[in-house]
């Protein structure tokens, strides 16, 4: 007579794997939700160093502040929306230390341009982020997000010159290379320190089919 049903060893041998596999399981999420936590740390660190920065562009430039290269650094190699809050912290921190310490004037067409900088800045760094989507090229997204960044940047300051007051030379060909070349050395300098975070593990990579500027 045959017996019918499975053996008492093989349901005891299947509910051992399946606890087995339930703890692997476990631990494996455990593990990702470690890593995914240690890397938000990691890129808020990057943030907060980009904003100390920003801190003395501010006191060397000023109003020149290189908002064309933090925003390609930052869409080249992160998220649309992280990129975004990284110049934002970036414009923020701009504006306070302008305020509190450089003696801006308080005034409506002061806060006004303060904000059509913020605007454009904000601008730059999604006009990077989309080209960034099209290109996928490493190193080709740096210099080619820089040279939209800039234009969008500037373009859209101009733009506020409608409605905002504005000097006559503000948009010269010599004002605005004054702007350029300050922007040039904070994208090499930025570009560099973002590299050098990559290289010793500081950052993590962007994910795979996402290449960042050096890849």
């Amino acid at each position: 007579m045959l017996l019918r049903g499975r053996p008492p060893e093989i349901g005891i041998m299947l509910a051992a794997l399946k606890r087995q596999a339930g703890r692997d399981m476990t631990r494996v999420m455990n593990i990702a939700v470690m890593h995914d936590g240690s890397a938000s740390l990691r890129q808020g660190c990057w943030v907060v160093f980009v904003a100390a920065l920003s801190v003395v562009f501010s006191f060397a430039l000023a109003c020149a502040m290189p908002f064309a290269a933090i925003a390609t650094v930052a869409a080249a190699n992160m998220p649309r929306r992280g990129a975004l809050m990284l110049t934002g912290v970036a414009w923020l921190t701009n504006q306070t230390v302008g305020y509190l310490a450089l003696g801006y004037p308080r005034i409506w067409d002061s806060f006004a341009w303060g904000a059509a900088i913020g605007v454009a800045a904000a601008l730059a760094t999604g006009a990077v982020s989309l080209l960034r989507a099209r290109i996928r090229s490493g190193p080709l997204v740096l210099v080619a997000g820089f040279t939209v960044a800039f234009a969008v940047y500037e373009l859209a300051l101009f733009s506020a010159t409608a409605v905002l007051p504005s000097g006559d030379d503000a948009f010269s060909l010599p004002v605005i290379l004054q702007i350029l070349w300050p922007n040039m050395l904070a994208l090499a300098a930025l570009a560099s320190l973002h590299k050098l975070a990559l290289s010793i593990g500081f950052l993590a990579r962007p994910e795979a089919g996402r290449d960042g500027a050096y890849a």
